[in-house]
């Protein structure tokens, strides 16, 4: 293997192994050469002489190409691997100012390197002093692209560590879980053992659907298979009537035969009572959770806090949050509250997901296109964003309500969140009352109700999982919270009084609507470089991050405020 250093004048040049020097000469490269250079092999730099002059320049995410005065095109492929040495001249020794393949295009070419599609640059010369003769222009842009951080597929995946109270140490050791449905009793099941065992009856058709339902929904985040069998599966779901305050109960995996094991009440038999957002179903989305390890997280020694404990967080949590909807009768003389339970939660919830994949691994193959997940009230309950890739977007252009939304991994947010009095005025409106008093006792039913954590609202209604990378968000008229993440975020916030915190990094474009906006960021003032562009937008650059601003009234730093004309 050697290290060589190649005056570039013609053809296609390619070293292969060792670690490389392209040298590009105005004096030495022929007139209107077609040239391509290519190699992936080793630590390789482009060192572009001092005097050369690029009349043109095209770049893609991987591939730039070089007009030069004398009509040459210079075509590098696989660009991003790549060191670029602008000025130097190896005869001297001097090896010029070195650059990144986006950096390089930024303070050299007066260009941003796109993660898809193919941006140009103009004209400029190369000197020693300070790379080539545009970069003063764009110092600005030049640090903005810098930050530019991308993602094609996950971040950090969760372990045992992210949700220790719910992983109970218990898991099945096979790719596929087989499951079944017992129509008549196991001789093995014994009364000692399974209480109410002696009102044992055939599991309901109707119930099937939901657990087909939540097996599915596992599937999606975690790498393991459910396979559905006749009889003797390794999960057997049984009913019988249920002891005391008991709903349901399970048992965890294991080698005992009734290990995993399911048993329901056997109250609930029609479609209609297990529907996903009902008890009976959030009752079989529980235990099907003991059945492949979860256990409960306030048990053990590490036991969730208490402020942390309820439904929102985990579907094995006995602390039920925001469920139940109000309808009314009013028949002119008496008012009549319905309540409905009808947003159980029907998929597992953020901490479950961390632990059954620190259990089981993770599907690498979900979603792993561009995908949009939209986001309203009433609909979004309690989902769980699990994306193996792509560039995403949260689409909550459709709210009425306000939006608080985090894009950053393993986070809670609530789209659309329509509270207590809006509800209540919806409702008011919709039943066409007039009179004081029901108005008032409506109000206050709601009011009531809320305050109790029993209204569903839209708080915490989706969230992000552990490794997830969630690029792009639209909220619609109501005042909003967003907080970017790492990578490289659109967030279009709509009218509106909107704040949006910035500072996880990558290079982000704001466009808060109309109202008044406001980006925070907890830096100082002194820290970043502010630059109005010729659309009356802002490109602002930080330490670790960049962004650029249209539509905000306000940015706050930890050392005060400045008011965007």
């Amino acid at each position: 293997m050697s290290n060589d250093t190649t005056n570039v004048q013609q053809g296609i040049v390619s070293k292969g192994v060792g670690d490389d020097t392209y040298v590009l000469s105005g004096s030495l490269i022929r007139d209107n050469a077609n040239i391509t250079i290519s190699d992936t092999q080793g630590s390789n730099r482009l060192l572009l002489v001092d005097g050369l002059e690029i009349v043109s320049s095209r770049a893609s995410a991987n591939t730039l190409e070089l007009t030069l005065i004398n009509g040459a095109v210079v075509t590098v492929l696989g660009a991003e691997a790549l060191a670029y040495h602008v000025g130097g001249n190896p005869l001297t020794g001097i090896d010029g100012v070195q650059y990144n393949y986006r950096s390089f295009g930024a303070e050299a070419l007066g260009l941003v390197i796109p993660d898809s599609g193919v941006t140009a640059g103009g004209h400029v010369v190369v000197g020693s002093s300070r790379g080539a003769s545009q970069a003063d222009e764009v110092s600005v842009l030049q640090q903005a692209s810098g930050h530019s951080h991308t993602v094609s597929g996950l971040g950090t995946l969760a372990t045992a560590g992210d949700a220790p109270a719910l992983v109970s140490g218990r898991s099945w050791y096979t790719e596929t879980v087989t499951y079944s449905f017992n129509q008549v009793q196991p001789e093995e099941y014994t009364s000692d053992i399974i209480p109410g065992l002696d009102t044992f009856s055939a599991f309901p058709a109707s119930a099937e659907g939901a657990v087909r339902q939540v097996f599915d929904n596992i599937q999606t985040f975690a790498d393991i298979r459910f396979q559905p069998v006749e009889e003797g599966g390794d999960i057997r779901f049984n009913t019988v009537e249920q002891q005391g305050n008991t709903d349901a109960f399970a048992f965890l995996p294991g080698f005992h035969p009734i290990s995993g094991d399911v048993f329901l009440n056997a109250l609930y038999t029609t479609l209609e009572e297990y529907a996903a957002g009902g008890s009976p179903f959030f009752s079989a989305l529980h235990e099907i959770g003991h059945a492949v390890g979860l256990s409960h997280p306030f048990e053990g020694a590490d036991a969730l806090a208490a402020d942390q404990d309820n439904t929102s967080v985990s579907v094995m949590s006995y602390t039920v949050r925001n469920v139940l909807s109000l309808d009314f009768i009013f028949d002119g003389s008496t008012l009549t509250t319905i309540p409905q339970l009808q947003f159980f939660s029907s998929e597992f919830s953020l901490f479950d997901v961390a632990a059954i994949q620190a259990l089981y691994g993770v599907n690498t193959q979900h979603n792993l296109g561009d995908t949009v997940y939209q986001a309203s009230f009433g609909e979004t309950v309690r989902e769980v964003i699990w994306d193996s890739g792509g560039t995403d977007l949260i689409d909550a252009s459709t709210a009425t309500g306000h939006s608080t939304i985090d894009l950053r991994p393993f986070t809670l947010s609530s789209v659309d969140v329509h509270d207590g009095l809006m509800q209540a005025a919806e409702k008011i409106e919709s039943m066409a009352v007039t009179h004081p008093v029901v108005i008032e006792l409506v109000t206050e039913k709601y009011q009531l109700v809320e305050a109790a954590n029993w209204l569903y609202t839209g708080e915490n209604n989706l969230a992000i999982a552990q490794g997830v990378w969630i690029e792009n968000v639209t909220t619609a008229g109501g005042d909003d919270v967003i907080q970017d993440n790492a990578v490289d975020n659109i967030i279009n916030t709509g009218a509106g009084n909107d704040i949006i915190y910035l500072g996880e990094g990558g290079f982000d474009t704001v466009d808060a609507g109309a109202g008044f906006d406001t980006v925070k960021m907890a830096v100082e003032s002194v820290s970043v470089e502010l630059e109005q562009q010729g659309d009356g937008s802002y490109l602002l650059a930080g330490e670790s991050f960049a962004v650029s601003l249209a539509g905000v009234e306000t940015l706050e730093f930890s050392d005060g405020s400045l008011g965007l004309v």
